[in-house]
């Protein structure tokens, strides 16, 4: 296995690149995302689209715990402008952006396309929820989620959330095409030492020759940040 290089440098060159992450299990998604991907791209203007109400209540419950750890990432957090697909206007973080009820998404989606033309190449925008969006309303959903993506900012620096799984084969290998890479967590079976989860995380996929498909091993710690092992 290629080794992948220090987890930080890695997210640098995410930038203006649009980034889906698999994996297994949310815990370490947590890490990666609010106290390494976010943070890197702090100074950026922040956009998040939020898909259901449930994975909004995941993302307060995030935000409660964050809090307790770093009062920095809660500053960035709020500043953050949320674009919601779901029943209230309530966000977990940050400032209400945009708010599209459930039975509008079809409609929602040119509002969104709208809101995504007058992004900037160099915002950041992050996508929670959104896989559920095919499995949900079936793969008619898909060319406007493709007219969607169209409307992104091309060198926007994108990441896309999704647990392992969620598709069938077919419709896995066309979401693949919306990204430039496709980022995997993979908790290992064997604990580390005292008892500590250890985690892969690395490039699976990638169309941009100088980031290279490789992996590393992380613990996660008392900060919440990955540590190499």
């Amino acid at each position: 296995m290629d080794i992948m290089e220090n987890i930080d440098d890695l997210i640098l060159k995410l930038e203006n690149l649009r980034t889906r992450l698999i994996y297994d299990t949310p815990y370490p998604t947590v890490s990666f995302i609010f106290f390494h991907y976010i943070p890197k791209f702090q100074f950026k203007n922040k956009y998040i689209l939020i898909f259901s109400e449930t994975i909004s209540r995941g993302l307060e419950k995030v935000r409660k715990s964050l809090s307790r750890y770093s009062t920095d990432i809660s500053d960035i957090l709020d500043d953050i402008k949320v674009i919601k697909i779901g029943k209230s206007y309530e966000v977990p973080f940050g400032e209400l952006h945009e708010f599209i009820p459930y039975d509008e998404i079809e409609d929602g989606f040119i509002r969104i396309e709208h809101t995504f033309k007058k992004l900037k190449s160099d915002d950041l925008l992050i996508f929670f929820g959104m896989h559920l969006i095919p499995v949900i309303y079936g793969k008619e959903i898909l060319r406007g989620l493709m007219e969607l993506y169209d409307a992104i900012p091309k060198d926007i620096t994108l990441l896309s959330t999704c647990p392992e799984h969620i598709y069938d084969k077919n419709l896995e290998t066309i979401i693949r095409m919306f990204y430039d890479i496709i980022l995997r967590i993979r908790k290992e079976d064997e604990l580390f030492r005292f008892g500590r989860d250890a985690y892969l995380i690395g490039v699976e996929q990638s169309s941009i020759p100088e980031i290279k498909p490789r992996f590393g091993r992380y613990i996660i710690d008392s900060s919440g940040k990955f540590i190499r092992v």
